[in-house]
């Protein structure tokens, strides 16, 4: 890590404390991962750790970049969804997702759908859409796979504050405790139909 940001944390909270009366919560991310894992972006206020020369003699010191008005929680994503031509309910719930922001949202026909929030730095417009059209084949040759939903203004990509995002129908499924030989020889022929669909692209 650049920082100690478990300990910076804890300084922030407790200053904040004795001195801030707060209307409403503020979210405040550390990391000190140049790579964003602990999301600052989506913070109200978002710290990334860096090194501080103070001075030409002096050695580098503990510093931060600061990021303000990320605050992507779950308003935000209901705009984005209701922008992209959905009509969310309200309901909105956030799903473990170690790279990108995820959000369960129930729509007013009563179904659902999971909206991913891509991490800014991380992936390109480009690659976002090379994902996209390689699950739309996927699809297209028939083969089981979530495929994103077409938005308003007919593609697959929205943005929202600057931050692409995708839609895709809520799907069930389970992970069984051990695969048969059965399921294995099916699973390895799904495999082979997945390369060959993108050999021919």
């Amino acid at each position: 890590a650049g920082a100690d940001t478990k300990g910076h944390a804890e300084d922030i909270a407790r200053w904040c404390e004795a001195r801030v009366t707060l209307d409403s919560p503020v979210n405040i991310h550390l990391t000190g991962c140049h790579h964003s894992c602990a999301q600052h972006y989506i913070g109200d206020i978002g710290l990334i750790a860096c090194k501080v020369q103070a001075s030409e003699d002096a050695d580098p010191v503990e510093g931060y970049h600061v990021h303000v008005g990320g605050g992507f929680g779950p308003d935000a994503a209901l705009e984005a969804v209701e922008a992209a031509g959905l009509r969310p309910t309200g309901h909105c719930s956030m799903l473990r997702c170690l790279e990108n922001r995820v959000w369960d949202l129930r729509l007013d026909d009563g179904a659902h759908v999971v909206v991913k929030f891509y991490r800014p730095g991380r992936w390109s417009r480009a690659g976002i859409e090379d994902e996209h059209r390689f699950l739309l084949d996927l699809r297209e040759a028939e083969i089981p796979v979530c495929a994103p939903l077409t938005l308003q203004g007919g593609g697959t990509i929205g943005e929202h504050a600057g931050i692409s995002f995708g839609v895709w129908p809520r799907t069930g499924g389970r992970e069984p405790d051990e695969l048969s030989d059965e399921e294995l020889a099916i699973l390895g022929r799904l495999l082979a139909r997945i390369h060959d669909v993108g050999a021919r692209r």
